[in-house]
């Protein structure tokens, strides 16, 4: 997928600080939960986990119960006690109604993306 290998190579434009999970042979990409697999597994500055769900078009409401899925996952499965897991769904466009939905759910972000391409001749 174009946009999870340009994220996972470029997390900096997604948060500052966040960094790949590498640390247990797994890969950060991909990274299996259970019979699933999270899209991309980082870190952030403060070395919390940080959940990435990625939609290639519009992302609505039923994909907060995928991401609090793999946050739940991650917070029982791999983290130490006090850290923290937190999630941000990219897309294409978010829905009204996945934006009304993740108001009152702090651990939950939203980030919409744009590519533009530009073709000159060769």
């Amino acid at each position: 997928m174009v946009l999870q290998s340009y994220l996972a190579g470029n997390l900096q434009s997604l948060e500052h600080g966040l960094n790949l999970h590498s640390d247990d042979g797994h890969g950060a990409i991909e990274f299996p939960c259970g019979k699933r697999r999270i899209d991309i597994l980082a870190r952030d500055t403060k070395k919390n986990w940080v959940v990435i769900e990625l939609k290639v078009d519009k992302a609505k409401a039923d994909v907060v119960d995928q991401i609090q899925h793999y946050m739940k996952w991650i917070k029982e499965n791999v983290a130490a006690p006090k850290e923290q897991v937190r999630g941000i769904i990219v897309a294409h466009r978010v829905s009204k109604e996945l934006r009304d939905l993740t108001k009152d759910i702090p651990a939950v972000s939203l980030r919409e993306y744009e590519f533009k391409v530009k073709l000159r001749q060769g």
